[in-house]
């Protein structure tokens, strides 16, 4: 018997595949629970995350890179900054939402507005959300630069 039947001789054998699917077996574990997101902007709307509610959009993390929050509105004709708020900064993209070609798209948007390379622009949690942790590497930029970039290209896109 080779090693690939007996392979998969083994993962056939287990109980977890005879009940589900691996891919959900992997994914489908008790003692992590789901953090509730509310994603909402504008006129006083609250957008709350376990670990982070009380950030603002843009701030600086304790290694020196930038974080910023943001709500990605993927399948937009082009992509632009729609809105800034005190606590998140909403994002159209211009690609659909289908095998992280939003986020890439989105990687590559920030990275053209901040002025950085692609490789700078990271994004950290909620690859399959709306709601997207970006943390920037520093190369120079600042809270208040970012900030600023931000803010010009969400009034370009106004104009």
């Amino acid at each position: 018997m080779d090693m690939l039947s007996l392979c998969r001789k083994r993962v056939s054998d287990s109980p977890e595949t005879r009940r589900r699917s691996p891919r959900i077996a992997q994914q489908s574990h008790p003692s992590k629970a789901k953090k509730t997101v509310n994603v909402e902007m504008n006129g006083g709307k609250s957008f709350s995350n376990n670990d982070d509610s009380s950030l603002p959009a843009v701030s600086l993390r304790p290694n020196g890179s930038i974080m910023l929050r943001i709500l990605a509105k993927p399948g937009a004709k082009q992509s632009g900054i729609t809105d800034v708020a005190d606590d998140c900064v909403g994002v159209q993209i211009g690609a659909p939402a289908r095998e992280s070609q939003a986020n890439a798209e989105l990687v590559n948007y920030l990275a053209s507005v901040l002025r950085v390379r692609k490789t700078n622009v990271i994004v950290e949690k909620g690859l399959r959300s709306r709601l997207k942790l970006v943390l920037i590497n520093k190369n120079g930029l600042t809270v208040d630069k970012v900030r600023d970039l931000i803010e010009q290209e969400s009034s370009k896109a106004s104009l």
